[in-house]
């Protein structure tokens, strides 16, 4: 069978050798793709395909490989003559000849159904990264693509909005993608979508988004919001085009908007569990387990301090003045220890009314710093005439060399009992 008969159900078909470099070509092929026959005889099929389709062109053929079954019709965007991308629906099929495996690919018009069903199996695969606990940059460079496939022209910035900093996320160059320098302006045409979307709900994807002409094309604003309504991000597409989007396009936007969404909520609720695994909830400060984590992990600790401050009839705070009282004074010990402590340290509520302060440096050089901490004059909020000022034992130390965490925890527990058992409000260096 000749390749135009391939050919005769479609628009052009071409033969591969079992290295997947093409034999032979219709003219169907030369025709959508500019080259002459002689230039595309003996070049390999991956080659012409872009660069973002072509690991998913190789995992098709080697399944085809490996079934000998028929691929299923997938949108690849192929290169043409003169370096532009078009989208076509290829299907790959073998046959053997004399012993010689061959592929045949048979290139179609893309359909609106093809095309709805590629972006249904695209997003589904970026959701899956991040169920597999992909980073963030694979998600959403994977979204970058899944719009430049779908919508060709379209180039995505992708921004998230964190602690009241805008981090954009583009394509740098090439395949490259790249943040930028975080910023805490975010244009006019954010604030008049986020201001669109809060009157919603919406059912048409074009109400979705903020279409606005520009002096090079277009500009199509979507804003990403969690279940309460606030800004996690917002992602803008600029166009070639300045005609307005048509049903299709918006959908492949609307459903863009959608999975990054779905991402960045994610996101945000790993970072809430990660914060409440590894934070206290009353005071805000590192946890035990934060600390242990923080500097099992640390390459070197030798020669770095720590100190352990126990306050000192803490329990006769909560047994007359009350617990709530007991809350409002480590609330504020956090809140000194935060003051008073260099850029760098690591301030934990070990538990009860124990703190840990690590800091990156030998006690000789905090210089009165540990006296400063046993002499802060801290008082809990007044309940009535009834006020305690708090008072703390100190048990400070320099982490050893080949000391772990724990063993220099515990030397500075013992130093903080030495204190605490010489009448408390003092410190004791071990």
């Amino acid at each position: 069978m000749g390749i135009e008969e391939y050919a005769l159900d479609c628009i052009g078909a071409a033969l591969l050798d079992e290295s997947m470099v093409i034999e032979a070509v219709s003219d169907g092929v030369v025709s959508i793709s500019g080259y002459s026959r002689e230039s595309l005889i003996g070049t390999p099929g991956l080659s012409l395909v872009h660069p973002d389709d072509s690991e998913r062109a190789g995992e098709a053929m080697l399944e085809l490989v490996r079934t000998q079954l028929p691929t299923v019709n997938g949108i690849y965007r192929m290169r043409l003559s003169d370096d532009a991308y078009e989208d076509y629906a290829i299907q790959a099929l073998t046959y053997t000849d004399d012993g010689s495996v061959k592929t045949v690919l048979k290139f179609s018009a893309v359909s609106l159904v093809l095309r709805a069903d590629e972006f249904a199996r695209d997003a589904v695969d970026t959701l899956r990264l991040l169920g597999e606990g992909r980073q963030l940059n694979d998600c959403l460079e994977r979204v970058h693509h899944l719009a430049e496939r779908h919508i060709p022209g379209n180039h995505l910035a992708i921004s998230t909005v964190q602690g009241g900093e805008v981090w954009t996320h583009r394509r740098a160059s090439g395949r490259a993608f790249c943040w930028e320098q975080p910023s805490q302006v975010r244009p006019p045409n954010i604030e008049r979508a986020l201001a669109n979307h809060l009157t919603g709900p919406w059912r048409a994807f074009s109400s979705m988004a903020e279409f606005e002409p520009t002096a090079n094309g277009a500009l199509i604003t979507s804003v990403l919001t969690d279940g309460a309504n606030e800004l996690l991000g917002y992602v803008e597409a600029t166009r070639e085009s300045v005609a307005e989007p048509d049903e299709r396009e918006w959908m492949v936007h609307g459903l863009v908007r959608q999975v990054l969404t779905a991402v960045l909520r994610r996101v945000r609720l790993d970072e809430q569990l990660r914060h409440a695994a590894d934070h206290d909830p009353l005071t805000g400060l590192a946890n035990r387990r934060r600390l242990f984590n923080d500097k099992a992990a640390a390459d070197e600790i030798a020669g770095t301090s720590l100190l352990l401050i126990d306050l000192d009839r803490f329990s006769w705070i909560n047994n007359n003045l009350g617990h709530d009282v007991g809350d409002q004074a480590l609330v504020a010990v956090a809140a000194r220890l935060r003051e008073l402590c260099p850029t760098g340290s690591t301030i934990t509520r070990f538990g009860g009314d124990e703190f840990v302060v690590w800091f990156p440096a030998p006690l000789s050089e905090l210089g009165d710093l540990y006296q400063a901490l046993r002499s802060a004059k801290i008082m809990p909020s007044s309940t009535g005439d009834r006020r305690s000022t708090l008072r703390s034992s100190i048990g400070a130390i320099t982490i050893r060399p080949g000391e772990t965490a724990a063993e220099a925890i515990k030397r500075a527990d013992d130093a903080m009992y030495e204190a605490k058992s010489s009448g408390g409000d003092r410190i004791h260096i071990a």
